[in-house]
C-alpha cells in the first residue's frame, strides 16, 4: 500500500468530550406523582441516585486486522515495494484482534498457502494493518497503483521478500515443446494447371519441426498415341524434404496428357522419381499421391486432358502432268512431322515426278503426336489406380503412307 497520509495536528490535539448519559438514565428533578396535598406541605429533603449517573452504556468495540498479499515483482532484481508490485493476491488474514498490540505482522506462512504458479525468485509480499469498528473484509486482490482499501481503515503497511516468510519452491522444468503434427498440413490443388501450394503451420510452443517430414514431386506426362496409355514423362518438379513451417508451391504444366502430384513420407520412395514412361496405373512403379497423405486438401491430386489433343492434321497434295509441264506433289511443312519418299527422308516442299512413275510418301509424327484415323480409347476412372493397362514396351512412332502415280502427259 502507499504510505499513510499525513495527520492533521489540530485534530490530534482536540480533547474528546465524555459522552452524555442517555436521557432515561439521568436523575429526575420532578417529585413523584401522589394525592393532592390537604394543607401546607411539610418540608421535604430531596436526594438523587448516584448510581444512574455513574453507570456504563453499550458501545461498538474497536477491532484490528492484518492481511498478507503475494505478488510478482515488476523488476525481479529490485526490492519489494508498492512501486515494484504486480497484481496482488490475498493469502491469509485475520480481523478479530482486540488491540493494536495484538495485531502483529506475519513472520512466517505455510507453503500450502502459495498458489501453484508461485515458484522461484522474484516474489514479494505486502502486509496491511487496519483498525475498524463493526465488520471489515480484506479484498481478495489489489492491483497497483489502485489502492482499494484506503487510509483509514489502513494505519500501517510493509513490503518484504516472500522468501523471508517461507521457502519458495523451485519452478518445475519447462515443458518441452512438441513437434508439428502432420495432420495440421494443408494444400491446394488446381486441376487446370496441375499446381498448388502446400502449407505447414507454425503453432505456438512447437519445436518448429514436423513430427514426420515428407517429400513431394509434381509430374506431367504426354500421351504417346490416341489412347490414354502409354505416356511419356514431360515435366518434373521435385520439392525435396519438407520438415519446417512455410508455404511450398508446386507445379508441372500439362500440355497434352496427364498430371500427377506424388508424395511420400519416405525420401527413397520410387514414386518421387518417375520413370521415362508410364505404361499404366502403378506401372512400372507404385504411385503415391499427395491426397493420400492425410493432409487437408482436395481429392484427387491428378488430372488428364482430353484425348486427341496430340493429333496432327497432315496430307500431301499432287498436281497432274500437262502438255506443258510434268506432274508433281507437295509435302506441307507441319510441326512434329517428318516425310519419307520411298523410305528415304525428304524435306517438306514441292516435287516433280517423271511421267508414269509411282512414289510412296510416308508422314511420320514425332513421339507423343499421332496422325489422324487411329483408334482411341479413353481412361475412365473413379480413382487413379483404375483404367486400361498396356504392355510395357516403348511404342514406335506413328506413321501414315500414301501412294501417288504420275499420269502420262496428254
Amino acid at each position: 500500500m502507499p504510505s499513510e497520509p499525513a495527520a492533521d495536528p489540530a485534530a490530534d490535539s482536540a480533547p474528546t468530550p465524555d459522552p452524555a448519559p442517555p436521557a432515561d438514565l439521568a436523575p429526575s428533578l420532578a417529585p413523584p406523582p401522589g394525592p393532592a396535598p390537604q394543607g401546607p406541605a411539610p418540608a421535604q429533603s430531596r436526594t438523587f441516585s448516584q448510581s444512574a449517573a455513574s453507570s456504563s452504556y453499550p458501545t461498538n468495540p474497536r477491532l484490528f486486522g492484518v492481511a498478507l498479499y503475494v505478488y510478482k515483482k515488476v523488476d525481479a532484481g529490485a526490492p519489494a515495494a508498492w512501486e515494484n508490485s504486480g497484481p496482488q493476491r490475498l493469502l491469509i488474514s485475520r480481523v478479530d484482534n482486540p488491540s493494536e498490540d495484538a495485531n502483529t505482522w506475519y513472520t512466517s506462512i505455510s507453503p500450502s498457502l502459495l498458489p501453484a504458479d508461485v515458484c522461484g525468485a522474484g516474489w514479494g509480499v505486502q502486509q496491511d494493518k487496519v483498525s475498524f469498528t463493526g465488520s471489515f473484509t480484506f479484498p481478495s486482490t489489489i492491483t497497483p497503483p489502485d489502492d482499494n482499501i484506503g487510509w483509514p481503515p489502513l494505519y500501517d503497511a510493509q513490503h518484504q521478500e516472500l522468501s523471508e516468510l517461507v521457502t519458495v519452491p523451485a519452478c518445475p522444468p519447462p515443458s518441452y515443446p512438441s513437434c508439428i503434427p502432420t495432420s495440421s498440413v494443408s494444400y491446394t490443388y488446381d486441376a487446370t494447371t496441375n499446381s498448388g501450394v502446400i502449407t505447414v503451420p507454425d503453432p505456438a510452443g512447437s519445436t518448429g519441426e514436423l513430427c514426420t517430414p515428407f517429400w513431394v514431386t509434381a509430374t506431367s506426362w504426354k500421351y504417346l498415341g490416341s489412347s490414354t496409355w502409354i505416356q511419356k514423362l514431360d515435366q518434373v518438379q521435385q520439392l525435396g524434404k519438407i520438415s519446417t513451417p512455410g508455404s511450398y508451391p508446386y507445379s508441372a504444366a500439362v500440355t497434352c496428357g496427364q498430371g500427377d502430384i506424388y508424395a511420400s513420407f519416405r525420401g527413397d520412395d520410387a514414386t518421387l522419381t518417375p520413370t521415362p514412361y508410364l505404361y499404366g496405373p502403378d506401372n512400372p512403379f507404385n504411385e503415391h499421391f499427395l491426397h493420400e497423405m492425410g493432409f487437408s486438401g482436395p481429392t484427387p491430386t491428378y488430372m488428364q486432358t482430353k484425348l486427341g489433343c496430340n493429333e496432327l492434321s497432315v496430307a500431301p497434295t499432287s498436281a497432274p502432268a500437262s502438255c506443258t509441264a510434268q506432274g508433281g506433289y507437295s509435302l506441307p511443312t507441319v510441326d512434329h512431322v517428318r516425310w519419307l519418299r520411298d523410305g528415304t527422308p525428304v524435306p517438306a516442299g514441292d516435287y516433280t515426278a517423271t511421267t508414269g512413275s509411282t512414289v510412296t510418301i510416308t508422314a511420320i509424327a514425332d513421339e507423343t503426336f499421332v496422325l489422324p484415323g487411329e483408334r482411341r480409347t479413353r481412361r475412365r476412372t473413379s480413382g487413379h489406380a483404375a483404367g486400361r493397362s498396356a504392355s510395357p514396351r516403348r511404342p514406335d512412332a506413328r506413321c501414315r503412307s500414301w501412294s501417288a502415280r504420275s499420269p502420262h502427259s496428254a
